[in-house]
Protein backbone atom coordinates (compact mmCIF):
# COMPACT_ATOMS: atom_id res chain seq x y z
CA UNK A 1 0.00 0.00 0.00
CA UNK A 2 1.02 3.75 -0.35
CA UNK A 3 0.82 6.40 1.89
CA UNK A 4 1.53 9.90 1.77
CA UNK A 5 3.69 12.25 4.80
CA UNK A 6 -0.22 14.34 4.99
CA UNK A 7 -2.52 10.60 5.41
CA UNK A 8 0.16 10.05 8.72
CA UNK A 9 0.15 13.31 10.28
CA UNK A 10 -3.20 14.32 9.73
CA UNK A 11 -4.57 10.50 11.11
CA UNK A 12 -1.87 11.74 14.01
CA UNK A 13 -2.81 15.01 14.66
CA UNK A 14 -6.37 13.09 15.10
CA UNK A 15 -5.48 11.07 17.32
CA UNK A 16 -3.60 13.94 19.43
CA UNK A 17 -7.47 15.76 18.84
CA UNK A 18 -5.35 18.63 17.91
CA UNK A 19 -7.70 19.36 15.19
CA UNK A 20 -11.04 18.06 13.78
CA UNK A 21 -11.55 14.60 11.22
CA UNK A 22 -11.74 16.76 7.90
CA UNK A 23 -9.82 20.04 8.79
CA UNK A 24 -6.04 20.72 7.59
CA UNK A 25 -3.01 22.13 9.96
CA UNK A 26 -1.65 25.05 9.49
CA UNK A 27 1.55 25.19 6.82
CA UNK A 28 4.09 25.86 10.08
CA UNK A 29 2.44 22.45 11.71
CA UNK A 30 3.20 20.27 8.60
CA UNK A 31 6.37 21.33 8.19
CA UNK A 32 7.26 20.63 11.78
CA UNK A 33 4.91 16.89 11.56
CA UNK A 34 6.73 15.92 8.35
CA UNK A 35 10.21 16.80 10.40
CA UNK A 36 9.48 14.74 13.40
CA UNK A 37 7.41 12.22 11.21
CA UNK A 38 11.14 11.32 9.03
CA UNK A 39 13.13 11.78 12.26
CA UNK A 40 10.64 8.83 13.14
CA UNK A 41 11.39 6.84 10.55
CA UNK A 42 14.76 6.55 10.78
CA UNK A 43 14.56 5.84 14.22
CA UNK A 44 12.57 2.45 12.71
CA UNK A 45 15.30 2.26 10.34
CA UNK A 46 17.72 1.13 13.28
CA UNK A 47 15.29 -1.83 13.94
CA UNK A 48 16.10 -5.16 12.43
CA UNK A 49 12.65 -6.55 12.63
CA UNK A 50 10.46 -3.17 11.32
CA UNK A 51 11.52 -4.55 7.73
CA UNK A 52 10.60 -8.26 6.52
CA UNK A 53 11.73 -7.62 3.51
CA UNK A 54 15.54 -8.47 1.67
CA UNK A 55 16.80 -6.77 -0.90
CA UNK A 56 19.15 -8.57 -3.55
CA UNK A 57 21.41 -5.15 -5.53
CA UNK A 58 23.86 -6.31 -8.34
CA UNK A 59 26.14 -3.80 -9.07
CA UNK A 60 29.08 -3.43 -11.77
CA UNK A 61 32.62 -3.47 -10.65
CA UNK A 62 35.44 -1.93 -12.05
CA UNK A 63 39.11 -3.27 -12.83
CA UNK A 64 41.76 -2.51 -9.94
CA UNK A 65 39.48 -0.95 -7.67
CA UNK A 66 38.58 -2.36 -4.08
CA UNK A 67 36.50 0.09 -2.69
CA UNK A 68 32.85 1.11 -3.08
CA UNK A 69 30.92 3.72 -1.43
CA UNK A 70 27.02 2.65 -0.78
CA UNK A 71 24.35 5.35 -0.12
CA UNK A 72 22.93 8.11 -1.91
CA UNK A 73 24.66 9.59 -4.83
CA UNK A 74 27.64 7.05 -3.72
CA UNK A 75 28.92 4.35 -6.58
CA UNK A 76 26.17 2.22 -5.58
CA UNK A 77 23.57 4.49 -5.70
CA UNK A 78 21.02 3.37 -3.20
CA UNK A 79 19.96 3.58 0.17
CA UNK A 80 22.02 3.04 2.35
CA UNK A 81 22.58 -0.01 4.44
CA UNK A 82 23.10 -0.84 8.45
CA UNK A 83 23.92 -3.98 7.58
CA UNK A 84 24.76 -6.54 5.15
CA UNK A 85 22.99 -9.77 5.45
CA UNK A 86 25.15 -11.70 2.39
CA UNK A 87 27.40 -10.67 -0.54
CA UNK A 88 28.05 -12.59 -3.82
CA UNK A 89 30.07 -12.46 -7.23
CA UNK A 90 28.31 -12.38 -10.35
CA UNK A 91 30.14 -14.24 -12.83
CA UNK A 92 29.73 -13.37 -16.48
CA UNK A 93 26.62 -11.23 -16.50
CA UNK A 94 25.64 -9.40 -19.59
CA UNK A 95 25.46 -5.93 -18.67
CA UNK A 96 23.85 -2.91 -20.88
CA UNK A 97 24.54 0.78 -21.23
CA UNK A 98 22.71 2.83 -18.79
CA UNK A 99 20.01 4.45 -20.50
CA UNK A 100 18.45 7.39 -19.82
CA UNK A 101 14.57 7.29 -18.12
CA UNK A 102 11.82 9.14 -19.88
CA UNK A 103 9.06 8.31 -17.54
CA UNK A 104 8.88 6.77 -14.33
CA UNK A 105 5.07 5.27 -13.39
CA UNK A 106 4.53 5.00 -9.23
CA UNK A 107 0.65 3.75 -10.49
CA UNK A 108 2.11 1.15 -13.13
CA UNK A 109 5.43 0.35 -11.33
CA UNK A 110 7.28 0.75 -14.85
CA UNK A 111 10.12 2.48 -16.08
CA UNK A 112 10.07 3.53 -19.91
CA UNK A 113 13.58 4.01 -21.88
CA UNK A 114 13.80 5.20 -25.26
CA UNK A 115 13.69 3.01 -28.65
CA UNK A 116 13.46 -0.44 -29.12
CA UNK A 117 15.53 -2.19 -26.50
CA UNK A 118 14.68 -5.81 -26.72
CA UNK A 119 17.64 -7.55 -26.35
CA UNK A 120 18.22 -6.02 -22.70
CA UNK A 121 15.09 -5.67 -20.65
CA UNK A 122 13.62 -9.30 -20.72
CA UNK A 123 11.76 -10.54 -18.21
CA UNK A 124 13.70 -11.62 -14.89
CA UNK A 125 16.53 -9.60 -15.84
CA UNK A 126 17.71 -7.32 -13.26
CA UNK A 127 17.73 -3.56 -13.54
CA UNK A 128 19.39 -1.14 -11.85
CA UNK A 129 18.49 2.66 -11.09
CA UNK A 130 20.51 5.51 -10.34
CA UNK A 131 20.47 9.19 -10.51
CA UNK A 132 17.66 10.25 -8.51
CA UNK A 133 14.89 8.74 -6.23
CA UNK A 134 14.15 5.35 -7.15
CA UNK A 135 17.56 4.24 -6.49
CA UNK A 136 17.65 0.74 -6.36
CA UNK A 137 17.79 -3.07 -7.98
CA UNK A 138 14.57 -3.78 -9.55
CA UNK A 139 13.45 -7.33 -11.24
CA UNK A 140 11.75 -6.55 -14.90
CA UNK A 141 8.28 -8.82 -14.76
CA UNK A 142 7.64 -7.46 -18.64
CA UNK A 143 8.34 -5.15 -20.88
CA UNK A 144 6.42 -3.76 -23.90
CA UNK A 145 8.68 -3.27 -26.85
CA UNK A 146 8.11 -0.19 -29.93
CA UNK A 147 9.14 3.17 -30.70
CA UNK A 148 10.16 3.26 -26.71
CA UNK A 149 10.53 0.29 -24.07
CA UNK A 150 8.05 0.27 -21.47
CA UNK A 151 9.69 -2.18 -18.62
CA UNK A 152 7.22 -3.41 -15.77
CA UNK A 153 9.36 -4.23 -12.42
CA UNK A 154 8.24 -7.02 -9.42
CA UNK A 155 9.26 -4.01 -6.81
CA UNK A 156 7.29 -0.46 -5.98
CA UNK A 157 8.41 2.44 -8.24
CA UNK A 158 8.60 5.00 -5.60
CA UNK A 159 8.06 8.06 -7.65
CA UNK A 160 7.79 9.54 -11.06
CA UNK A 161 10.92 12.39 -10.78
CA UNK A 162 13.42 11.36 -13.51
CA UNK A 163 15.49 13.98 -13.32
CA UNK A 164 19.11 12.82 -14.82
CA UNK A 165 18.18 8.84 -13.67
CA UNK A 166 19.50 6.23 -15.59
CA UNK A 167 18.43 2.59 -15.80
CA UNK A 168 21.04 -0.21 -16.89
CA UNK A 169 20.03 -3.81 -16.98
CA UNK A 170 21.93 -7.59 -16.09
CA UNK A 171 20.82 -10.08 -18.31
CA UNK A 172 22.25 -14.35 -17.05
CA UNK A 173 21.99 -17.36 -19.28
CA UNK A 174 23.33 -20.66 -18.07
CA UNK A 175 26.57 -19.36 -17.86
CA UNK A 176 26.49 -16.56 -15.05
CA UNK A 177 27.22 -18.05 -11.53
CA UNK A 178 26.44 -16.46 -8.76
CA UNK A 179 29.22 -17.55 -6.16
CA UNK A 180 28.37 -16.78 -2.14
CA UNK A 181 31.40 -14.64 -0.35
CA UNK A 182 32.32 -14.18 2.77
CA UNK A 183 31.46 -11.08 4.41
CA UNK A 184 34.50 -10.38 6.72
CA UNK A 185 34.15 -9.47 10.37
CA UNK A 186 36.00 -6.47 11.67
CA UNK A 187 38.83 -8.88 13.31
CA UNK A 188 39.20 -10.94 10.29
CA UNK A 189 39.78 -7.22 7.82
CA UNK A 190 42.41 -6.40 10.19
CA UNK A 191 43.78 -9.71 10.35
CA UNK A 192 44.53 -9.10 6.42
CA UNK A 193 48.54 -8.69 5.77
CA UNK A 194 48.47 -7.62 2.33
CA UNK A 195 45.33 -5.75 1.35
CA UNK A 196 46.56 -4.52 -2.20
CA UNK A 197 46.32 -8.05 -3.24
CA UNK A 198 44.54 -8.51 -6.73
CA UNK A 199 42.87 -11.41 -8.33
CA UNK A 200 40.28 -11.94 -10.57
CA UNK A 201 37.72 -12.90 -7.92
CA UNK A 202 37.21 -11.23 -4.96
CA UNK A 203 37.12 -13.99 -2.10
CA UNK A 204 35.26 -11.21 0.40
CA UNK A 205 33.69 -8.31 1.06
CA UNK A 206 34.33 -6.06 4.30
CA UNK A 207 31.40 -3.47 4.98
CA UNK A 208 32.34 -0.45 6.92
CA UNK A 209 29.58 1.54 8.55
CA UNK A 210 30.80 4.75 7.79
CA UNK A 211 28.26 7.84 7.67
CA UNK A 212 30.52 10.20 5.96
CA UNK A 213 27.96 12.06 3.81
CA UNK A 214 25.62 9.47 4.51
CA UNK A 215 27.90 6.75 2.85
CA UNK A 216 29.12 3.65 3.66
CA UNK A 217 32.19 1.74 2.44
CA UNK A 218 32.48 -1.95 0.59
CA UNK A 219 35.90 -2.83 0.35
CA UNK A 220 36.28 -6.07 -1.84
CA UNK A 221 39.45 -8.70 -0.92
CA UNK A 222 41.40 -9.92 -3.51
CA UNK A 223 41.43 -6.54 -5.44
CA UNK A 224 39.25 -7.73 -8.10
CA UNK A 225 41.48 -7.13 -11.65
CA UNK A 226 38.74 -6.96 -14.26
CA UNK A 227 35.42 -5.67 -15.02
CA UNK A 228 33.22 -8.89 -16.40
CA UNK A 229 31.97 -9.92 -13.04
CA UNK A 230 29.32 -8.11 -10.78
CA UNK A 231 28.88 -7.71 -7.09
CA UNK A 232 25.77 -9.30 -5.22
CA UNK A 233 24.25 -8.22 -1.87
CA UNK A 234 21.96 -8.92 0.14
CA UNK A 235 20.65 -6.26 2.12
CA UNK A 236 17.32 -5.36 4.70
CA UNK A 237 15.21 -2.82 2.98
CA UNK A 238 14.76 0.08 4.64
CA UNK A 239 11.74 2.79 4.63
CA UNK A 240 12.21 6.27 2.73
CA UNK A 241 11.77 9.46 4.91
CA UNK A 242 8.69 11.85 3.06
CA UNK A 243 9.95 14.56 0.99
CA UNK A 244 6.91 16.34 0.78
CA UNK A 245 3.39 15.65 1.49
CA UNK A 246 1.54 15.00 -1.12
CA UNK A 247 3.78 12.05 -3.14
CA UNK A 248 1.26 9.22 -3.07
CA UNK A 249 4.00 6.88 -3.81
CA UNK A 250 5.54 5.67 -0.43
CA UNK A 251 4.97 1.92 -0.45
CA UNK A 252 4.29 0.81 3.23
CA UNK A 253 3.53 -3.04 4.43
CA UNK A 254 -0.14 -3.47 4.49
CA UNK A 255 -0.94 -2.22 8.30
CA UNK A 256 2.18 -0.59 8.78
CA UNK A 257 0.43 3.38 8.67
CA UNK A 258 -0.85 2.84 11.62
CA UNK A 259 2.74 1.99 12.94
CA UNK A 260 3.29 5.37 11.39
CA UNK A 261 0.28 7.43 12.56
CA UNK A 262 0.44 6.19 15.89
CA UNK A 263 4.39 6.04 16.24
CA UNK A 264 3.97 10.27 15.19
CA UNK A 265 1.13 11.00 17.55
CA UNK A 266 3.32 9.62 20.33
CA UNK A 267 6.48 12.08 19.19
CA UNK A 268 3.74 14.85 19.10
CA UNK A 269 2.26 14.21 22.74
CA UNK A 270 4.95 16.70 24.80
CA UNK A 271 5.72 19.02 22.08
CA UNK A 272 2.23 19.94 21.31
CA UNK A 273 1.21 20.10 25.09
CA UNK A 274 -1.45 16.99 24.50
CA UNK A 275 -2.36 17.14 28.86
CA UNK A 276 -5.75 14.76 28.07
CA UNK A 277 -4.55 11.76 30.34
CA UNK A 278 -7.26 9.09 28.24
CA UNK A 279 -5.27 10.68 24.48
CA UNK A 280 -1.73 9.77 25.80
CA UNK A 281 -2.36 6.43 27.21
CA UNK A 282 -4.29 5.62 24.12
CA UNK A 283 -1.79 7.01 21.45
CA UNK A 284 1.76 5.43 24.19
CA UNK A 285 -0.10 1.85 24.00
CA UNK A 286 -1.41 1.93 20.31
CA UNK A 287 2.41 2.78 19.34
CA UNK A 288 3.62 -0.28 21.37
CA UNK A 289 0.94 -2.47 20.28
CA UNK A 290 0.82 -1.82 16.27
CA UNK A 291 4.92 -2.23 15.98
CA UNK A 292 4.95 -4.85 18.48
CA UNK A 293 2.68 -6.58 15.84
CA UNK A 294 4.68 -5.52 13.08
CA UNK A 295 7.99 -7.48 14.81
CA UNK A 296 6.53 -10.63 15.59
CA UNK A 297 5.13 -10.86 11.81
CA UNK A 298 8.20 -10.46 10.72
CA UNK A 299 10.55 -12.88 13.07
CA UNK A 300 7.85 -15.29 11.79
CA UNK A 301 8.10 -14.68 8.34
CA UNK A 302 12.65 -14.86 8.14
CA UNK A 303 13.41 -17.65 6.55
CA UNK A 304 16.90 -18.27 7.96
CA UNK A 305 18.99 -21.59 7.84
CA UNK A 306 18.97 -23.47 11.37
CA UNK A 307 22.54 -23.24 13.06
CA UNK A 308 23.69 -26.62 14.10
CA UNK A 309 26.60 -27.06 16.92
CA UNK A 310 29.71 -27.95 15.26
CA UNK A 311 30.02 -30.60 17.70
CA UNK A 312 27.90 -32.52 15.71
CA UNK A 313 29.10 -32.19 12.20
CA UNK A 314 32.86 -32.49 13.10
CA UNK A 315 34.73 -35.80 13.95
CA UNK A 316 34.04 -36.58 17.31
CA UNK A 317 37.53 -38.06 17.87
CA UNK A 318 38.65 -34.59 17.15
CA UNK A 319 36.61 -32.73 20.04
CA UNK A 320 37.83 -32.09 23.70
CA UNK A 321 35.34 -34.34 26.23
CA UNK A 322 34.23 -32.18 29.39
CA UNK A 323 33.01 -35.79 30.67
CA UNK A 324 36.38 -37.68 29.83
CA UNK A 325 39.15 -34.53 30.11
CA UNK A 326 40.13 -36.29 26.87
CA UNK A 327 40.73 -34.43 23.66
Amino acid sequence: MSVTAQDVIDGAADLCNIKQVGEDLDADSYIDCRRRLNNFVKILNNQQLVSAFQAREVWPLVADRGIYTIGPGGDFDTSRPFTLDGAAILQNPTISTAFALTVASPTDGTFTVAGDQTASFTSGTEAVVSGGVNDGNYTVLSSVFGAATVISVVEVVPSATITATTIQAFTSDNSTIEIPRTIYTDDAWQAIQVKSLTNSLATGVYFNASYARDLAVIQLWPIPNIATNALVLYRRNILATFSDLATPSYAVPPGFERVLVYGLAELMLTPYAIKDENVRSDVVRGAAKYLNIVKRTNHVNQMNDMPIDPALTHDRRAQYNIQTSNG
